[in-house]
């Protein structure tokens, strides 16, 4: 399977609900272990790790993880930091700053 393929595929399983299905946790695993090079697959990965049902293998700290991945392999993603600045909100630890760096990334004036 191709990179887009991965990333349509991710796309037509994403969850209507609140809670991502096995299938597409399974299918974002295998495709950042075919292509660990695309920001775009680490993202979407940790999407659904934040919706994980709680006895999922993966934990919010590995939806932290594919952020800083996607991040790391593009700087410039801004709907990554913004991914990242909810996960810490949800941990209630400092996400501000994840916030802001989207914001000026994006151009938007800055709080």
């Amino acid at each position: 399977m191709t990179e887009a393929q991965y990333i349509d595929q991710l796309k037509s399983l994403w969850p209507e609900e609140s809670r991502a299905s096995r299938e597409v946790l399974s299918l974002a695993a295998e495709a950042v272990r075919d292509f660990p090079r695309s920001a775009t697959l680490w993202f979407l990965r940790g999407q659904p790790i934040t919706m994980a049902p709680d006895d999922y293998i993966f934990s919010g700290l590995d939806a932290i993880c594919s952020f800083q991945q996607a991040i790391e392999l593009d700087p410039a993603f801004t709907d990554a930091y913004e991914e990242l600045g909810r996960c810490y909100d949800r941990g209630r630890q400092e996400p501000k700053e994840y916030y802001r760096k989207a914001a000026r990334l994006r151009g938007e004036p800055l709080d």
